[in-house]
């Protein structure tokens, strides 16, 4: 009886264990050449959330850096992260507004100011990812964009 009761023990864990998920960081690099003032894109597809945005600048350049992505089966676009002027490396951490069930903006009051506030997380991604990348200075600058993010 022992030992059949330890066997289905071994039997419900390594079922269990096999079919959960484990959630791991990711990245994806964009190396982006923008000629002056000019829009050079990449696009990838890629699922998960978006956890942080490195933009490696070029020594004396300038330039705005857009992450936008397009939900398979949805028309259209979001803005995940947008930022002019960056003219020095950074990691920047993009968050977006939390939604109910019901559809709308998940809010607390309190705070300082004892109002109505937003609860924030990470933007989810599952479809079409497009990095745009604006120079503001003269000449030919490549910048480098790294999404990481929690597959």
């Amino acid at each position: 009886m022992k030992r059949a009761l330890i066997i289905a023990l071994l039997l419900v864990s390594v079922i269990g264990l096999s079919g959960s998920a484990f959630a791991g960081m990711d990245d994806r690099d964009y190396s982006v050449a923008v000629i002056d003032t000019a829009t050079n894109t990449q696009s990838f597809v890629l699922r998960g959330q978006l956890k942080s945005v490195f933009v490696d600048v070029p020594t004396g350049a300038t330039g705005t850096v857009t992450v936008t992505h397009s939900p398979s089966g949805v028309a259209g676009s979001e803005t995940l992260f947008t930022l002019a002027d960056i003219a020095a490396d950074a990691v920047y951490h993009p968050q977006v507004a939390a939604h109910t069930t019901a559809g709308a903006a998940a809010t607390f009051v309190g705070g300082t100011n004892n109002t109505a506030n937003a609860w924030y997380e990470a933007p989810t991604m599952a479809g079409s990812v497009t990095v745009s990348v604006i120079g503001q200075s003269s000449g030919t600058n490549t910048y480098g964009v790294t999404l990481i993010y929690l597959k």
